[in-house]
């Protein structure tokens, strides 16, 4: 069973990228589809991380600061940072409709 996520990420550009929004977005789908290397992704029960989500972003970017990201599952807002319980039948989405990206 596939299982969506909302993810909401507050950052802040420290170093200039042309578009930072697609950025983040391009960062965290790509860690969620296993495109980045020597990191596998959302496998199938696999819990999702908030830490292992702000982590590919500044991966990929490293001139950009993340303050805070939340997620949730898709039928309620994310207020949180706590680990996602992802059963082991089940696997999670998490496309770039999904992301919110705030600015500091």
């Amino acid at each position: 069973a596939v299982i969506p996520i909302l993810c909401r990420i507050t950052c802040t550009v420290v170093t200039p990228v042309s578009d930072p929004t697609s950025a983040i977005r391009t960062a965290i789908t790509d860690y969620a589809t296993g495109q980045i290397t020597g990191i596998a992704g959302l496998t199938v029960g696999q819990n999702v991380s908030a830490f292992e989500i702000a982590g590919a972003v500044t991966s990929q970017y490293p001139g950009i600061f993340v303050h805070s990201c939340l997620i949730e599952y898709a039928d309620t807002t994310p207020t949180s940072s706590d680990e996602l319980a992802i059963s082991i039948y089940e696997i999670a989405s998490l496309p770039s409709a999904s992301i919110t990206v705030l600015f500091t």
